[in-house]
């Protein structure tokens, strides 16, 4: 086919799509820039072009058009092709609103939809934008004038299969369309509260899971139907700001809800951030909720205390080599509590539900093992060479409640507790004391449960160095090309050492190191005297450690 019949077969074609009838013949030819007919007694069609040359008769009208649209705009649909920001993601403009639909995200862990793109306002986040990012964790939108009017829609399945997703934030409101926030089975906190402290959020019946853990957090300014109606048929937690009958807690990566609904006061342990290596859940607990620890793989062990009688529906699901204590008070596990966890070990009484239980469902189950007294932490100090502070760090114990910090009072001559610490931390600064030592012990509180005590033995003793006391009352005395220093004895001082002044190099420089605190001149005879005859001393002391801690410079 020779070059002028191509072109013609070309416009046939785009003439087709557009829904103009078109009737090609072999035998039309064309000449460049003429008005031609095609098809016998047929309308004549007029194909005008600025170019000479038929290479180029590249359809200029519509180039011109896309340079206004930013892409290519379908005038049937008004929506132009895809464009990118600097974050990756990929927009659509909508020619009847106005604004920009937001087609194509990334799969990173904290994802913020703009406001605007191209000085427009995002109104949408498309059919399945993030669909399957699996490492999408918060997912926030950017508040902006126009969306206290103007929710922004979240389109069918757009975070659908986003498995690690965690918490949703729309404070301006949103409508949620058709499976939105689909098998997404650690999402447990969406945000919805309005400046006008109203939940302004519509959703489908399926824009999450029926058997979602999610809690919804609104304002006590109204909830709209749809959100009820899902609540209500579902079960689903919500929580009401300033309101006392709504309780959510959050103790050491896992929360807890309260008085969720008419009829039902009981307490659950609805979620785990799985941060922590051992969990002991709290003792207020009577229920583990549905997918309260889903897909948990750091955490190694849960101790659920004897209040506890239910776990829910995936409560342990897709769990990976975790031993779970469970207390013989508990009395109904779902069918489906473990469903695709593996490496499960059940810690239970003889003859208890849980045991059974493990048998059944082909679960590791050993015997609890009988109590034991809490292990007593290790204790020793560090210091900080730089600044001469000190740091208490202590091995953990598991299933810790609390850790007790106790230093010994000189005046009373017993140990006093002068802090306590939460389960997670294993450190404690202690106040440095100038030019005298203190002791230390700790010990640690547990709940009741796994040991026979609640309280451990204080730990070993450890003492904490503090820095000397700053040199003062400096005297000096010149006798030729001699000059002698005399001083007040530092607090707590071991040695000294002596800086003089480089007039080269600018700078002082250690001249002479005494190891004796009882020490107090020295005399320079090196003759190295400078104009200003500049020097400083300053105390020093030693820790068992072999750090040096300094007092401060006397010129």
């Amino acid at each position: 086919m020779d070059r002028k019949k191509f072109i013609a077969v070309a416009i046939s074609a785009a003439l087709g799509l557009s829904g103009a009838p078109v009737y090609a013949s072999e035998s039309v030819t064309f000449s460049d820039g003429e008005v031609q007919e095609y098809g016998a007694e047929e309308e004549k069609q007029e194909f005008q072009t600025d170019s000479q040359d038929p290479e180029t008769d590249a359809f200029q009208d519509k180039m011109e058009s896309d340079a206004d649209t930013d892409g290519f705009l379908d005038e049937a649909t008004g929506v132009s092709s895809g464009e990118a920001d600097a974050n990756g993601f990929t927009y659509q403009y909508l020619k009847e609103s106005d604004t920009y639909r937001l087609t194509k995200g990334t799969d990173t862990e904290n994802v913020i939809i703009p406001y605007e793109y191209n000085g427009k306002v995002v109104s949408e986040v498309g059919e399945r934008a993030f669909y399957g990012c699996i490492n999408i964790k918060t997912v926030k939108a950017e508040e902006g004038a126009d969306r206290r009017k103007n929710h922004i829609r979240i389109d069918k399945s757009a975070f659908e299969n986003c498995e690690n997703l965690r918490k949703v934030s729309f404070d301006q409101g949103a409508k949620l369309e058709s499976r939105a926030f689909y098998n997404c089975p650690k999402l447990w906190e969406y945000t919805g509260v309005s400046y006008y402290d109203s939940f302004d959020t519509e959703i489908e019946q399926d824009s999450f899971d029926a058997d979602t853990k999610v809690i919804f957090r609104a304002g006590d300014n109204g909830i709209p139907e749809s959100v009820k109606a899902f609540a209500d048929k579902n079960r689903v937690f919500m929580e009401i700001t300033d309101n006392d009958d709504y309780v959510l807690t959050d103790k050491d990566g896992t929360s807890y809800y309260d008085d969720w609904s008419e009829g039902d006061s009981r307490t659950f342990c609805v979620d785990c951030d799985d941060t922590m290596a051992s969990v002991r859940v709290w003792s207020a607990v009577e229920v583990i909720g549905r997918k309260a620890f889903y897909g948990c793989s750091n955490v190694k062990k849960v101790l659920i205390e004897r209040k506890t009688s239910t776990i829910e529906s995936k409560a342990f699901a897709k769990c990976k080599n975790m031993s779970i204590i469970m207390p013989s008070g508990i009395t109904a596990i779902s069918d489906d509590a473990f469903d695709g966890a593996s490496g499960i070990t059940i810690y239970a009484d003889k003859g208890s539900y849980a045991e059974k239980y493990a048998k059944k469902h082909n679960l590791t189950c050993k015997t609890i093992p009988a109590p034991t007294a809490v292990p007593v932490p290790k204790l020793k100090v560090s210091y900080d060479a730089k600044n001469g502070n000190a740091t208490l760090n202590w091995t953990p114990v598991e299933y810790t409640f609390q850790y007790y910090i106790y230093r010994y009072d000189t005046a009373t001559k017993k140990y006093k507790c002068v802090s306590k610490v939460d389960q997670n931390t294993t450190s404690y600064k202690p106040e440095s004391p100038v030019g005298r030592t203190v002791k230390y012990k700790v010990r640690v509180r547990t709940l009741a449960g796994i040991y026979t005590d609640q309280y451990s033995k204080k730990s070993n003793t450890v003492t904490v160095q503090g820095r000397p006391g700053n040199v003062s009352d400096v005297y000096k005395k010149k006798k030729g090309k001699n000059l002698t220093f005399k001083w007040t004895k530092a607090k707590g001082a071991q040695g000294y050492i002596l800086y003089r002044y480089d007039e080269n190099a600018r700078k002082y420089r250690k001249i002479k190191t005494i190891k004796n605190g009882n020490i107090t001149s020295y005399t320079d005879k090196t003759g190295k005297l400078n104009k200003n005859e500049n020097y400083y001393v300053r105390a020093y002391c030693t820790t068992k450690d072999g750090t040096r801690l300094y007092g401060w410079y006397w010129a």
